[in-house]
């Protein structure tokens, strides 16, 4: 029973984390009008710095996802920004 129980918060926790992904994914096609495939590398980013935060310093679990989400999101905001900087000056998406 506590197999079922744990596998049950492991398809929770996972699903939490796709549904964020794609949350993120949607504001910024949303806004932007651009679809920022980055995001995915911008998330691993974050949750790399969390689990290197708490081995380096020794967090709890509350403080390395807080610390996580924060970098997560100052990476998403700044993409964001350079990327409406970009479409402000006219500058062409594709390469």
């Amino acid at each position: 029973m506590d197999a079922i129980f744990l596998q049950i918060l492991n398809g929770l926790d996972k699903g939490g984390a796709y549904a964020l992904i794609a949350l993120g994914l949607t504001l910024v096609f949303g806004t932007l009008g651009v679809v920022n495939f980055a995001h995915g590398a911008l998330f691993m980013l974050g949750a790399f710095c969390a689990v290197t935060l708490r081995e380096i310093f020794g967090l709890g679990l509350l403080q390395v996802a807080a610390c996580g989400l924060a970098i997560f999101a100052f990476l998403n905001v700044s993409t964001s920004f350079t990327w409406t900087a970009a479409l402000a000056l006219g500058l062409p998406l594709a390469l």
